[in-house]
């Protein structure tokens, strides 16, 4: 973790009954490309439940009027560019450890784990959760016994997971849910520490050169949850979950357009041309302004990515 990400604040507008004032910045990379900053004018979308975002940039800010922060906010360390984004790579800073926490709760699907609940427990690690008690929580300002127990509750069910859940809880930058499916289909979670081959995994260069230098880092935290207990449990998919289901695909995707076709056809969902009865355009290039886009916007269809496609639909 340590992403440091950008939010657009723009002027309040009303979109689909909704007043909003923040778009998501994506990353550094393309606020500085697109060159985002004050007095920039802006076309935004929000489809469905898709956070909004930028589809193009009418008019470019001047080049000094474009601020990207120097020093984490935090603890003052100098940010480094790392695969397009803004990190903060001091292993001490309070804010970040915090957020990792709380990132790898919340990806273990744990209820009521925020940034501010972690940094209320007085946590800094992983680890350090897993040995809170009933008795020290509920002394604390604002817990109770309820609330407590409600915090050791969803600790303990971070213990039977599925693996993709863990990998995806590391934090690994680049390895969101669909990726980490990827990995559990083609090997076991011991296996992932053993790989030194870049062309083994399947991914990008960059994904796979990041991937492999970094997952070591949280092999003591995978033998850490062996010793308490940590079991994977596999996830039950109803084969018809798609049934009535129909989408359209642009852009690249995490496997082939073909193999993805195929995937939501065996859920009993269809892929066809878009059109009114269409559920969902699925991308990753949610800048596009290629027809496509354009006609999904005219329709009103919500536009996913991949990421969301693997998460709500084919997980």
């Amino acid at each position: 973790m340590g992403f440091i990400k950008p939010v657009i604040l723009i002027e309040p507008t009303e979109i689909l009954g909704a007043n909003v004032s923040r778009v998501s910045g994506f990353n550094y990379e393309h606020i500085k490309n697109s060159k985002i900053g004050k007095n920039s004018i802006v076309g935004v979308v929000r489809s469905g439940d898709v956070i909004p975002y930028v589809t193009e940039v009418f008019e470019e800010s001047k080049t000094e009027d474009i601020v990207i922060p120097k020093y984490c906010p935090t603890c003052d360390t100098k940010l480094e560019i790392i695969s397009k984004e803004l990190m903060c790579i001091n292993p001490k800073c309070k804010y970040k450890n915090i957020q990792k926490v709380s990132h790898f709760f919340i990806s273990m699907g744990c209820e009521g784990m925020s940034d501010k609940t972690i940094e209320n427990l007085g946590i800094t690690s992983i680890e350090e959760m897993y040995s809170l008690t009933q008795n020290f929580v509920e002394k604390l300002p604002g817990f109770g016994e309820k609330k407590a127990e409600k915090i050791l509750f969803e600790v303990q069910k971070t213990l039977k997971v599925k693996p993709e859940m863990l990998i995806e809880a590391f934090g690994i930058p680049l390895i969101g849910k669909t990726l980490a499916k990827k990995l559990c289909k083609k090997f076991t979670f011991d296996q992932l520490f053993e790989i030194k081959d870049l062309d083994e995994l399947g991914f990008g260069e960059i994904t796979s050169r990041i991937f492999i230098d970094t997952i070591q880092i949280y092999k003591p935290l995978y033998l850490f949850l062996k010793s308490k207990g940590l079991e994977f449990e596999e996830k039950e998919i109803k084969e018809d979950n798609l049934k009535d289901f129909s989408f359209e695909l642009t852009g690249k995707g995490p496997l082939g357009r073909d193999e993805i076709k195929l995937l939501i056809e065996s859920r009993g969902g269809e892929v066809k041309s878009i059109s009114k009865n269409t559920n969902y355009l699925v991308t990753n290039e949610i800048n596009s302004k290629s027809s496509k886009m354009k006609k999904a916007e005219k329709l009103s269809i919500p536009i996913i990515t991949y990421d969301k496609l693997f998460e709500d639909f084919l997980c």
